[in-house]
């Protein structure tokens, strides 16, 4: 698992339920090589926002690409990279 996430440079992911989202920014962490992450179709807690949050603000993420249908999860997922853009400037690209 470990040699898989360090390698990865790519992520798209789609469908996750607030739990998985925190599970993902736990996860982030250990993406290092990861320039772009793409997610459709989430729901978003206040507990993952803030978890989101510090790893956006610790990631070498260049570009997020964020596809949702749920307005709520959507504001709380803007609010996590606003959050994370005040420490790291490595997010260039956003969608």
């Amino acid at each position: 698992f470990l040699e898989k996430v360090t390698a990865c440079e790519h992520l798209e992911l789609e469908g996750l339920p607030a739990d998985q989202m925190l599970a993902l920014a736990h996860a982030l962490p250990l993406y290092r090589n990861l320039k772009s992450l793409k997610v459709k179709t989430f729901r978003c807690s206040e507990e993952a926002v803030e978890a989101l949050a510090k790893a956006f603000a610790t990631s070498g993420l260049q570009s997020l690409t964020v596809c949702n249908d749920d307005a709520e999860s959507s504001k709380l997922m803007v609010k996590a990279l606003a959050e994370g853009l005040k420490m790291n400037k490595s997010i260039t690209n956003i969608d």
